[in-house]
């Protein structure tokens, strides 16, 4: 934001309230103030600077146009927006409460799911939305939504590491194509890996042409320690390993040629999501 002097910043409906901007107030006197909240109290005092207003994302509404492309809000919807204000309230500081740390707020019902248009093709960008069979939230309210562009993408940002908590049958059915073009990040943390074996088998049924950034089930070699480290590592942790490098998958096409393929390239550590599943 600091360098892109002439950026829209877009985030979503959920955050436009007075209790959201009391919340992210009440934050800044905490000695352990979250990152992610100290980041956007400072793009809303450099959005102040540039007398500049803050474009909000909700469901079907249109973000971005021009000749070249146009970028679509899917979500969140209007009952996603409204307990989220309730989920924000709840977090403000009471009378003579001890302050604490701002907990993590689960499941994401908010998350900014995008659809961008450009020369004939169309990009679904999950983000991290949940889906909980509720009508009236996640991608349940997308496919069922009236308001939605009736285009289908060919390429496809799975939500969520590809996690079972954010599939739903009908994403592959009413918002893509046949066999998109897909691809998605890894997560891992402690015991917890993202996707796991029978998440690659579900992606893979409704296409092969997925890639990851990286193989989470791939353990690097460890440098080597000197003795006491590794005795001290032995002693106060169950295991130790390193993830491989970071990778980064690129999809390109040419703008000013309406139906032009897309081109992947994989960089680092990206590799195909089949590849996931062969024994290492």
């Amino acid at each position: 934001m600091n360098e892109c002097k002439s950026a829209s910043f877009i985030c979503s409906e959920a955050t436009k309230s007075d209790e959201f901007l009391q919340f992210i107030c009440s934050d800044a006197d905490l000695n352990e103030s979250r990152p992610g909240i100290q980041e956007l109290r400072n793009i809303l005092e450099e959005l102040k600077k540039r007398k500049a207003s803050v474009v909000r994302a909700i469901e079907n509404r249109l973000l971005l146009n021009n000749s070249h492309y146009q970028i679509f809000s899917l979500s969140p919807s209007d009952y996603a927006i409204s307990l989220a204000h309730k989920e924000i309230v709840a977090l403000l500081p009471r009378e003579l409460q001890p302050r604490t740390g701002i907990p993590n707020i689960l499941p994401n019902r908010t998350g900014i799911v995008l659809l961008i248009l450009v020369a004939g093709q169309g990009v679904l960008s999950g983000a991290d939305l949940t889906e909980s069979g509720d009508a009236r939230l996640g991608w349940s309210r997308i496919i069922s939504s009236p308001g939605r562009p009736n285009e289908k993408s060919n390429a496809f940002k799975i939500p969520h590491h590809g996690s079972s908590t954010s599939h739903h049958d009908g994403i592959w059915v009413d918002l893509l194509q046949p066999q998109p073009l897909s691809f998605l990040s890894s997560f891992v943390r402690g015991d917890s890996v993202l996707p796991n074996k029978s998440d690659i088998k579900r992606i893979l049924k409704h296409t092969d042409k997925v890639w990851i950034t990286t193989n989470p089930y791939v353990k690097k070699k460890a440098n080597k320690r000197d003795r006491t480290v590794e005795k001290t590592i032995k002693e106060t942790v169950k295991s130790i390993r390193s993830l491989s490098d970071k990778g980064q998958i690129r999809m390109r096409l040419d703008s000013n040629m309406s139906g032009s393929p897309w081109k992947v390239e994989l960089f680092g550590s990206a590799i195909e999501l089949a590849k996931c599943l062969v024994a290492n």
